[in-house]
């Protein structure tokens, strides 16, 4: 099976970021999921990358809903995201979406829950 293109990756980017600046995280995990499915198929380089966008949105899910242990549970998903996404050249063409936004992005709204200062790729 082919690989997913860099323009389907950074369509997908493009959403799930759109949605993490609305709070939806549950949908932008959804979103990151679908394309991960997809790549997973076609053992594309980009794979474990998306993983991570999941396990982020996942973190900042539990971190919004605030229930007993959401916080252990969003950090298990964090750290993940961290290892996942450190640093990756996802495209061939950097002008496509810059990666490096969306990862400050999550940084921001892991602080901005009140967690420790994260380290990024």
């Amino acid at each position: 099976m082919r690989s997913v293109s860099d323009e389907k990756k950074a369509e997908c980017l493009k959403i799930y970021y759109n949605l993490l600046k609305t709070q939806e995280y549950f949908e932008a995990h959804e979103v990151a999921e679908e394309l991960w499915h997809k790549l997973r198929k076609s053992n594309d380089f980009a794979t474990d990358y998306f993983k991570g966008l999941i396990n982020a949105a996942i973190a900042l899910e539990h971190l919004k809903r605030d229930k007993p242990k959401s916080k252990r549970v969003a950090l298990i998903a964090y750290n993940s995201y961290l290892k996942r996404c450190g640093s990756v050249d996802l495209f061939t063409d950097e002008n496509l979406f810059d990666i490096e936004e969306i990862k400050r992005y999550i940084n921001r709204c892991w602080i901005d829950f009140g967690m420790e200062k994260a380290e990024i790729g």
